[in-house]
């Protein structure tokens, strides 16, 4: 069989139609609450690049990557939740817990403040 016809037989072919938000979502959430952490990034990720705007997809991708011992990711996505909700202390404080992990001092000083400043809204972990 020549490439080209191999080719147009592939494009032939039945294909899975792209996963939606919805879908990428439930599938994170779902997986986050089985402890299945990668597949929940993996699925967060996806949701997001359809959805730059989800806060709490940025909020749970955060927690997720920190849980994982990868600050560095975790604290951009708090980063990019915190550019969403500025006036939630829990992000900053999260965020603080970043830069302390990545031994950047003075910014965790500054986020934890300001995080403990606008409050925790009751979160007991956090305090």
């Amino acid at each position: 069989m020549s490439p080209f016809a191999l080719l147009a037989l592939l494009l032939c072919l039945p294909q899975a139609p792209p996963e939606g938000f919805a879908a990428l979502s439930g599938r994170a959430a779902a997986a986050r609450d089985a402890g299945r952490t990668e597949e929940a990034v993996g699925a967060y990720r996806g949701a997001l690049a359809l959805r730059a705007d989800w806060d709490e997809g940025w909020w749970y991708l955060g927690a997720l990557l920190y849980e994982s011992k990868r600050c560095a990711e975790a604290n951009a996505a708090f980063e990019r939740f915190l550019a969403l909700k500025p006036g939630a202390g829990p992000g900053w404080v999260m965020r603080g817990v970043c830069a302390f992990e990545l031994r950047d001092f003075a910014s965790a000083i500054d986020w934890l403040g300001k995080g403990t400043g606008l409050g925790l809204g009751g979160n007991a972990e956090l305090q």
